[in-house]
Order: C-alpha cells, then structure tokens, then sequence
C-alpha cells in the first residue's frame, strides 16, 4: 500500500508510472464560475424557461449557443478564472499535458477551443445550475457537436482513442457524478487502468466504490501543508503528487487526510452517503 504523506515526511514511491510528455499526458479538469469573458444574452442557463422539462431545455440551450457564434470568444485555457484555474495553469507550465474541460455548458472541451462566456454548472443550488439527471445532460452535451468544439466529445472516446496515455482528472464530486457514466466506459478501454488518477473531495458512496481504483480523495487537512483555499486544495493535491512522483503509482492511491496513511476500506467507508 502506498501512502501520501507531507513534503516534511515524503515516502519513496515504488514504481511509479511517469508521464511521458505533452502526447501521452492529458489533465481533465472543471470548468468555473469566474470566466475572462462576460455571458451575452441567452448564456446564463437559469435565464429561459425554468419550467419546461431538462431536454426540451437542453434543446434550447444548444439553439442559443449555436446561435452565438458573432459573439467574442476566447480559448478555453484562458477563459476560465479563480484559485482553482491559477493553479491549473501553473501546474501546466511545469507538467506540459493535453488540457481537457469538463464543462457543463459546453461539453468536453480542448484547451485550445475557442469558446464564448456562459454560465452552467453541474454544481446544485446554483441559479445557472443544470435541471433533471446530470448524467442524462452531459449524455446530450456527448452526443452534441457545438460551437468552439474541435476534438473528441466524451471521455470513453478519448480514452478508448489513447488507450496507452496518462490521465489526471481533478473534479469536484458534481462534476465526477455528471460524468460518471462515461468516464467509467473510457476507462475500460485503458491499456493499464493504473494510468488514469483521479483527484477529488468526499464522494457519495456509490461514486466511491465505482472509481474507488483510481480515486485520491482531498481532506480540509490537507491545507495544512498544501497552502490555499478549498477550491484549490484537489489541483494542489494533485500537483503535489506529480511533484513527489506518488501520481502514477503502481498500486492505487487512496488517501483520508494528508498527515496519516489510510487504507483503501477506510476511504470507502468515510465516503459520505
């Protein structure tokens, strides 16, 4: 079993598989409330028809933002503000991978494609949050072609296209739920199921026991000695382990809390209901 531990207490990893370079490295992460661009009129998805069912919503959703193609855009590498992205970004400079956005407006997303502002999250309680079943959304987001898009459109396409590549997927509990379906198809198709981690806070679970081989759970503790806020505490987390070469581990990762060892039953159990 392999433990995570503070920089003052780092353990020798034991055979660690490190990525080999921007082709063979891909860093999915969320989208974000701040973005550099404002959302024009018809972006914001709490805006229009509150009352109608998810996909006659959705179907309007995706007329407005095909509609929306005169309005200012940006790359998504740089739309996207706040701790968490800050973050994103640095661990970019130094980990050089393909970017991924799991976006709840607009789908799976490059880090190169150009896209407008808008606000949609799979976050619950929001005003611009997602109505119905997650999974059914990001299903129709999948199955959808929109504006700005340029590269393969679900995470099982992707992983079942690169079946040999390292993946870093760092995503709140929401966002793991919405995606859920699809990320465990893609990740049947993995050559070695060892190459994907995926770094997140407490999980339902459910959510838990189906990703639980690849899942590295965040704790408040943490802070202690990763700096920052709690909305950056998965991607430092997760930029810790790359630094200390603990990411790509030969045996899964599970972690508690960030000062003691934790088996893998101990993550399970602790996962809230």
């Amino acid at each position: 079993m392999t433990c995570l531990s503070p920089p003052c207490a780092r353990r020798r990893g034991v055979g660690p598989i490190k990525p080999q370079g921007p082709a063979s490295f891909h860093l999915i992460t969320t989208c974000a409330q701040r973005k550099r661009l404002a959302a024009p009129p018809g972006l914001c998805l709490g805006e229009e028809h509150p009352s109608e069912s998810a996909a006659r919503r959705f179907r309007y959703w995706r007329d407005k933002l095909h509609a929306a193609a005169q309005f200012e855009t940006s790359p998504a590498h740089t739309l996207y503000q706040g701790a968490h992205w800050q973050q994103v970004r640095q661990l970019l400079e130094a980990y050089p991978a393909q970017l991924h956005v799991l976006s709840a407006g607009l789908g799976l997303l490059q880090g190169e494609d150009r896209v407008p502002g808008y606000q949609a999250t799979f976050s619950p309680g929001h005003r611009d949050s997602v109505p119905g079943n997650s999974a059914d959304w990001w299903r129709w987001l999948c199955r959808s072609r929109l504006p700005g898009q340029t590269g393969l459109r679900s995470l099982a396409s992707l992983m079942h296209a690169a079946p040999n590549d390292s993946y870093l997927i760092v995503a709140s509990p929401p966002y793991l739920q919405a995606v859920n379906e699809d990320l465990r198809d893609g990740l049947r198709g993995l050559a070695d199921p060892r190459r994907c981690r995926i770094v997140t806070s407490r999980t339902k679970r459910d959510l838990a026991l189906a990703l639980a081989p690849h899942l590295i759970s965040s704790r408040k503790a943490m802070q202690a000695w990763l700096g920052g806020g709690l909305t950056s505490l998965n991607i430092r987390l997760a930029h810790h382990l790359l630094e200390t070469g603990e990411l790509f581990q030969s045996t899964a990762t599970p972690v508690t809390n960030g000062l003691h060892p934790a088996d893998h039953q101990q993550v399970l159990s602790d996962a809230s209901e």
